[in-house]
């Protein structure tokens, strides 16, 4: 297959799990990493549809998606701002992020996908939002866009939100309406030059 002489060799020697995907979602091609972390023998992978690795849960609404990446292909990384798992041969859901990019061979777009184990990220975050939840204060993290992407129990119990309700949220929403446009003003400049302060 002409896809596999052109490619096979740099993919094999890349550090992170990589694999191959035909326009129809069969892998023809999982380099040793790959293996290792999804814990299948070589080749055993090569023919079988990607939606071997997708969780059983959301398995069913896997093949649309690929089909829409093929409709649009690009180099963008998968699901971002939502976990993304995997699920090895045993069964063990592996947290990932994905990178897809595609190539061209023989007039068909083939699927590259990039696969990066973030257990241990996940297990450090962990421990940073259990410390975090231990505090006797409401405490909230925020990104440069002022989204809230940590709460402790304590702002919930304070505020009377639910997790699902207020991450992902703006801080703004924690701010009197009559406030919130000038708020975001000083967000933005404080963002400029970060430094510990009082606030007000």
């Amino acid at each position: 297959m002409e896809i596999l002489k052109q490619f096979s060799a740099a993919f094999q020697a890349a550090p992170g799990a990589t694999l191959i995907a035909d326009p129809d979602g069969r892998i023809v091609f999982v380099n040793e990493s790959l293996n290792r972390l999804f814990e299948y023998r070589d080749n055993e992978l090569v023919g079988q549809f990607v939606e071997t690795l997708v969780p059983k849960d959301v398995r069913s609404s896997h093949p649309e998606l690929r089909e829409a990446y093929l409709h649009l292909p690009s180099n963008r990384a998968m699901g971002t701002g939502r976990d993304l798992f995997g699920v090895s041969k045993t069964g063990k859901l592996i947290p990932v992020e994905i990178g897809l990019n595609h190539v061209v061979s023989e007039q068909r777009t083939y699927v590259v996908a990039s696969l990066l184990d973030i257990s241990e990220r996940k297990k450090e975050q962990e421990k940073t939002r259990l410390a975090i939840d231990a505090a006797a204060s409401a405490m909230i993290m925020t990104d440069a866009k002022g989204t809230i992407v940590l709460a402790n129990s304590q702002t919930f119990e304070m505020f009377g939100y639910e997790a699902d309700d207020l991450i992902g949220s703006m801080i703004e929403t924690l701010i009197p309406e009559s406030l919130r446009s000038k708020h975001s003003v000083y967000r933005t400049s404080y963002s400029t030059d970060p430094s510990k302060r009082a606030m007000g």
